[in-house]
């Protein structure tokens, strides 16, 4: 149910960018596709219900931003293995769909020990280095704050129109103001927020960025 909602945050984004003038094929229909869009000429011919495919005015693609940041002297190992656990999923399912996926996050290579980041790509390929990456992360490291990595790749990831999903438990107003102007200029943002059940959720949804919570368990 959390990717359906989040793919159809991405539809619908993908709607808002679609260049109705560019058509680029058919393929069948799913559950998820408008009814306006469906080709009735060409579902009369196969029997089943088909869809026309259209262009993106850009071309669409989905950043996963992990944050494995520990503000205090607490440690939450639960909540980044379970925010690992949510990017690896996240990937998968828009990987399987052909959508270019990156990665961004202040977490550690255990062995290079810098920050990782994935540059976005689709294919078989990418789903493998992204793994990769994700079982890299050394969660034994110190790392900067999130809100300044993101500060840094802000740029880039406006210059791609990137579907941003950031899986983290912070929560503060430096880290919320860069998903909103990023879910504004890019026509949406994720702030998925992975929280024990004790925990608040502060985060309020904006215009273009949607604010879900992921229940941890201990």
């Amino acid at each position: 149910m959390l990717f359906r909602r989040i793919s159809g945050i991405y539809e619908s984004r993908k709607r808002l960018l679609e260049d109705p003038f560019q058509f680029r094929g058919i393929r069948e229909y799913t559950p998820e596709d408008p009814m306006n869009k469906i080709n009735w000429k060409a579902s009369a011919r196969t029997g089943s219900l088909m869809v026309n495919q259209l262009n993106s005015a850009v071309s669409g693609n989905v950043y996963i931003l992990l944050d494995v940041e520990d503000e205090t002297v607490w440690k939450y190992e639960e909540i980044h293995e379970e925010g690992i656990r949510l990017a690896a999923a996240a990937a998968e399912y828009f990987l399987s769909r052909g959508i270019d996926v990156g990665l961004i996050t202040n977490g550690k290579d255990c062995k290079e020990k810098s920050e990782i980041f994935l540059a976005g790509q689709s294919g078989r390929g990418q789903r493998e280095k992204l793994f990769q990456c994700l079982s890299r992360i050394d969660l034994g490291q110190d790392c900067r704050k999130f809100s300044d990595c993101l500060e840094g790749k802000k740029e880039f990831l406006l210059s791609r129109e990137s579907l941003c999903i950031l899986i983290t438990k912070n929560q503060y107003g430096e880290l919320e103001e860069i998903m909103a102007e990023l879910g504004e200029k890019n026509q949406g943002s994720v702030y998925l927020a992975t929280l024990y059940s004790e925990m608040e959720l502060k985060i309020k949804r904006k215009q273009r960025m949607e604010v879900l919570r992921w229940e941890v368990k201990r």
